[in-house]
């Protein structure tokens, strides 16, 4: 049986603290806009066997419904992370894959996040270690809607001369909900390196 959350838990699902708000509105004023005017989506969060949270978006487990922090773990060993300078998210659910990473890569390496789904943001910026590395500029999120800023951002943190070592992992179940949409910052990203070597070779 799927235990759900009560009015009060989905009341605090929403919530973000007045200061992760402040730091919203300084990185991504457009973000900050979009959340403080968000109004709910169809996402579906609700309570995971092992008691973390989950989510399903039309009928679909965007993780897993018996051990959802485990799940992301096991999917994040399968990439070798540790000489990576950009890691590309495309869908993060919770943000569990995020928070798995974060323990994987360098201090320097820049992590730049593509969500739709505004309420998956603001479970995501619940979680202390990506609401830290937002703070600090190690980690980038943005809306679907916001591929100039994207393109604008990633562009600004290439080395002059530099290819980055780069890993783009995508989370399915986000990403064919409005494939669209994430296939546009896929081509975004590509066509930068593809740029950027052709500025090296140059």
């Amino acid at each position: 049986m799927t235990n759900y959350l009560n009015s009060a838990e989905e009341e605090d699902v929403k919530l973000l603290s007045t200061k992760t708000y402040d730091i919203l509105n300084s990185n991504n004023t457009e973000l900050y806009n979009l959340i403080s005017n968000f109004n709910g989506d169809d996402v579906e969060i609700f309570q995971a066997k092992d008691n973390n949270k989950t989510a399903r978006i039309n009928g679909k487990m965007i993780h897993s419904m018996y051990r959802p922090v485990e799940e992301a773990e096991k999917t994040i060993e399968k990439y070798a992370l540790s000489g990576k300078n950009i890691v590309l998210f495309l869908g993060v659910g919770l943000g569990y894959t995020v928070k798995a990473v974060l323990s994987k890569i360098k201090p320097e390496t820049k992590i730049y996040i593509v969500e739709e789904k505004l309420s998956l943001i603001k479970e995501m910026l619940n979680i202390p270690e990506i609401n830290s590395a937002y703070e600090s500029k190690s980690i980038y999120i943005y809306h679907t809607s916001q591929n100039k800023l994207f393109m604008y951002d990633v562009e600004k943190n290439f080395r002059l001369g530099i290819v980055p070592e780069y890993e783009i992992i995508i989370n399915n179940i986000c990403y064919e909900n409005n494939k669209t949409k994430y296939h546009e910052f896929l081509e975004t990203f590509r066509d930068l390196i593809s740029n950027n070597l052709v500025g090296t070779s140059t």
